[in-house]
């Protein structure tokens, strides 16, 4: 007796692959898979193919991560390919536009056995960490530099310079203002420019709106680890015309420099460049705008320029052989005799002092400073020469005569205990020549240097609330987070420390700006696996620590994607179908694949969860975890991943991906397979953004969602569904099929009794009539078994496919 189970009415083509289920366990008409195929919510589209970007390869690399720097108050923009032999490499054009060639010039070479790259963008500044160099940052080819000072000193500066005229907000944008450099004259009579940049930079561009008519010379100097202003090498005026410097807008360009350090002057401490000129410019002479240039450099630890109050200090006194602790706000140094020693000690080293002498300077006539000493770890030792602020009349050397800095040379100064203190610190030993005066008491205040390599080197970053957050391999699960806009400052008042997880030194390997929060992951190591959590605050004062998992973490930087405008049912919603828009979190662990909306985590690979199963051999390998990636693509609304699976592989050998709307799996078979893949502003076309993706061992990058086929490989597109009821014995006898008309290609349904193949019939897709859109099929079978599987597929060379509707006619054989 058959006893009817479905009317021949067709349902859409929706839903995804059930894969952790054998065929036989699959809920009736569900599917065992779905290959190549994107959902439209409802149909089932053929994916689009790839294409080579560029015609000649990198050798045999893989391409590690993708990104494009995008800047904002400049048009610019780059796009980077990170090369597994450690080379970053910036492309000739930007997709959708082809490079015949290769990928494009090297933009980076740095250290072998680089992990995928964490990028960041800061402010038009580009953050980079590899997990082999130190951070790094990068400010591309245009950028306006931060400060711009016209010096018309008629005398030697001592102490710092600070008396000048501040054209910096003339000079940084493109629109109106100039900087007046009329008649500025020759550095013989101390004349000169300072400008400051955030990094280290190999040129910048000056545009000039009056230009100059005199002839002269220009020169760059910029500070340098001697304490002197050193002149910039492979030195090129491009404004400069028959010997004449600023008669025309140009490039000034030189040789980067290894020996630059930051300086502290005008009130603010940053990387100071100083133009000089061998004659006097003519007496009418503009500059609208100074945009600088610059390489991928290390980032340092940049002083805030927040004078540190010293730690403690020591007073000798020589002739009653005492001595007396202070404080550093008031100091007694009154009648101090000449060779007796001020000792300041300070939590790290110094490069300045700074004296405040209030309303008692010094009056003692041939006072001087006799000398500034370090702890070297065996003794103490001279800094060298001093530029002295507080005489500002040398030649009547009159010390402390006024307020200001004590700077000189860095020194390898170590740390050691003083006297009977309980601590160690850096201490610094001054002497005067001569008496000091009566009733002076001093303001003491550091000016402090920092070495970023005690940190370690970098594992990644990310930008939270405007600020850096950089982590290190020495102290892996610590965030060191910057002041607001101030990406190179991992020093001050606004400077936080944070440790994320559970207490464990699991390193830290992905980060991201989540809503309000900042989001961490540590890697899963052990059986206790990882840790993710969620930091909250505006600033040190208020962060505050939740942590969402103590098992579950994820794999590097490319296995997380915060994705806005999902589609999500909520605990206070009446049923699942009730949904609204919302933020999450999609990221890749070695328990699943995992979304969170900062208060919870879940697992959305139900469907697939063979891939995360130890006992299954496709479970995903251990120890490949950096191979393995998660990218959103919009084009489809869905997650794309790459998953190295199984015992023999070494690189992502499958592809899932994840349909956001319908909650649904499907599988990628690709002919060049992905190491990576990333989102980026289109160069050109009507379509505002592109995907591409990085080969594995084939040195290419792809364009994605492209053309009809890979590269030259045909895409081989099946959905397969399974038809099973409690073990009963089904009769397929008639089956609907109805997809889109077009001119070239047919659909071949398949049909399997138990995995036996069965009838076969092929459609073809071209219309009836001229102008049909939707073709329609039905034809009568009489097919018996427990199990029927029907693929429907569509694996010609430059085809699309797409699925609309199908109907069965089902009975069950109760007698069987």
């Amino acid at each position: 007796m058959l006893t009817p189970l479905t009317p021949i009415k067709a349902r859409p083509f929706q839903g995804g692959a059930i894969t952790v289920r054998s065929p036989a366990q699959i809920p009736f008409g569900s599917y065992s898979m779905v290959q190549n195929i994107r959902g439209k919510h409802p149909d089932f589209i053929k994916r689009s193919g790839q294409r080579k970007q560029h015609s000649v390869a990198d050798s045999a690399n893989e391409v590690l991560s993708l990104y494009q720097f995008r800047k904002s108050r400049v048009d610019e923009k780059h796009f980077f390919a990170q090369m597994s032999d450690g080379d970053i490499l910036e492309a000739a054009n930007a997709p959708p536009a082809l490079t015949t060639g290769v990928f494009g010039n090297e933009a980076f070479s740095g250290g072998a056995d680089q992990i995928p790259a964490s990028w960041s963008n800061i402010g038009d500044k580009l953050l980079m960490s590899n997990g082999v160099d130190q951070h790094k940052i990068y400010c591309g080819n245009s950028s306006f530099v931060e400060k711009f000072i016209v010096d018309r000193s008629i005398s030697a500066t001592v102490g710092l310079p600070s008396k000048g005229e501040d054209f910096s907000k003339e000079v940084t944008n493109d629109r109106s203002g100039v900087a007046i450099l009329d008649g500025l004259n020759s550095y013989t009579f101390y004349n000169r420019i300072f400008i400051r940049v955030p990094a280290p930079i190999t040129g910048f561009y000056i545009d000039v709106d009056t230009p100059n008519t005199n002839t002269t010379v220009m020169s760059v100097g910029y500070w340098s680890e001697n304490n002197v202003w050193s002149q910039a090498t492979s030195f090129s005026d491009g404004t400069s015309s028959g010997g004449v410097s600023l008669a025309q807008s140009g490039y000034v360009s030189f040789a980067d420099y290894d020996d630059i350090i930051t300086k502290y002057q005008y009130g603010s401490n940053g990387y100071w460049l100083e133009i000089r000129f061998s004659l006097q410019l003519s007496s009418t002479v503009r500059i609208k705008s100074v945009k600088f240039q610059s390489e991928f450099e290390d980032i340092t630890n940049v002083w805030d320029g927040v004078p540190v109050d010293a730690v403690e200090c020591q007073v000798e006194n020589s002739e009653n052989q005492t001595w007396k602790i202070y404080g550093s706000q008031a100091v007694d140094i009154d009648l101090l005799p000449s060779g007796s020693k001020l000792m300041i000690a300070s939590s790290d080293p110094i490069e300045g002092i700074y004296f405040g002498v209030g309303g008692t300077p010094n009056l003692a006539s041939g006072s001087g400073l006799n000398d500034i000493k370090y702890w070297d770890g065996s003794s103490f030792i001279t800094v060298g020469t001093v530029n002295n602020g507080t005489d500002q009349t040398p030649q009547q050397n009159l010390v402390l005569s006024n307020s200001g800095w004590m700077t000189f040379k860095r020194q390898d100064a170590q740390p050691t205990q003083f006297q009977s203190t309980k601590y160690s610190a850096y201490w610094y030993e001054v002497t005067f020549s001569g008496g000091l005066s009566d009733d002076i008491v001093v303001e003491i205040q550091t000016m402090p240097y920092f070495d970023i390599t005690e940190l370690g080197i970098s594992q990644c970053n990310t930008v939270w609330k405007d600020r850096a957050v950089y982590t290190f391999d020495e102290y892996g699960s610590y965030l060191y987070i910057t002041p607001q806009g101030k990406p190179l400052v991992l020093n001050g008042t606004e400077y936080g420390i944070l440790r994320a997880g559970d207490g464990r030194n699991n390193k830290v390997v992905a980060m991201k700006s989540y809503k309000d929060w900042l989001m961490v992951w540590q890697e899963e190591k052990g059986v206790q696996g990882g840790c993710v959590t969620l930091f909250s605050g505006y600033n040190p004062a208020s962060y505050q620590r939740t942590v969402l998992s103590t098992r579950i973490g994820t794999m590097n930087s490319k296995t997380v994607a915060v994705i806005e405008s999902v589609k999500t049912a909520t605990a206070d919603t009446a049923t699942a179908l009730e949904e609204k828009i919302a933020t999450l979190v999609f990221f890749l662990s070695n328990n699943g694949v995992c979304v969170s909306n900062g208060y919870t985590i879940s697992i959305v690979s139900d469907d697939i969860q063979n891939y995360f199963d130890s006992s299954k051999e496709e479970c995903i390998r251990r120890g490949y975890e950096d191979k393995m990636w998660l990218t959103y693509d919009s084009t489809h609304g869905v997650l794309r991943l790459g998953l190295v699976s199984g015992p023999l592989a070494t690189k992502a050998n499958v592809f899932p991906v994840y349909d956001l709307a319908d909650k649904a799996w499907s599988f990628d078979v690709l002919g060049q397979n992905l190491a990576c893949m990333a989102e980026i502003e289109a160069g050109s076309e009507n379509i505002p953004i592109v995907q591409v993706g990085g080969g594995q061992e084939d040195g290419t990058v792809y364009q994605l969602n492209y053309g009809l086929n890979d590269v030259e490989i045909a895409i081989d597109t099946y959905a397969q569904i399974e038809l099973n009821n409690s073990g009963l014995v089904l009769n397929l006898r008639e089956f609907l099929i109805r997809f889109a008309a077009q001119d070239y290609g047919e659909v071949i349904v398949e049909f399997f009794k138990n995995n036996l193949p069965g009838p076969t019939k092929t459609i073809s897709m071209l219309p009836e009539k001229p102008g049909q859109i939707i073709k329609r099929e039905r034809f009568h079978l009489n097919l018996m078994d427990q199990n029927i599987s029907i693929r429907i597929s569509s694996g010609e060379y430059n085809t699309e496919m797409n699925l609309v509707e199908m109907g069965m006619v089902i009975s069950v054989w109760d007698n069987r």
